[in-house]
């Protein structure tokens, strides 16, 4: 299962963005995005919206720690029967 960190550095680094980037465009330290990277720090509701914003991907996509879905909401595994 991916974290959210693992999501946040893919979608920086898959975007040329670097951590100084990102913090200056959340108004946060770059010392804040290292630590929400590496699973130090949470976001709160407000933040993640931001990021969601930011990189045009789903708060789901970046909050879920789900193995069904990828980041890009493209189903991995095919959904039972009983649920479509």
């Amino acid at each position: 299962m991916k974290r959210f960190g693992d999501k946040l550095n893919r979608l920086r680094k898959q975007s040329g963005i670097t951590q100084k980037q990102l913090s200056d465009m959340l108004e946060i330290s770059e010392s804040f995005i290292w630590k929400l990277e590496h699973g130090q720090k949470v976001p709160n509701a407000a933040m993640i919206l931001n990021i969601a914003d930011i990189f045009e991907v789903s708060t789901d996509q970046l909050a879920s720690e789900t193995r069904n879905i990828n980041m890009w909401g493209d189903f991995t595994h095919p959904v039972p029967q009983q649920f479509i």
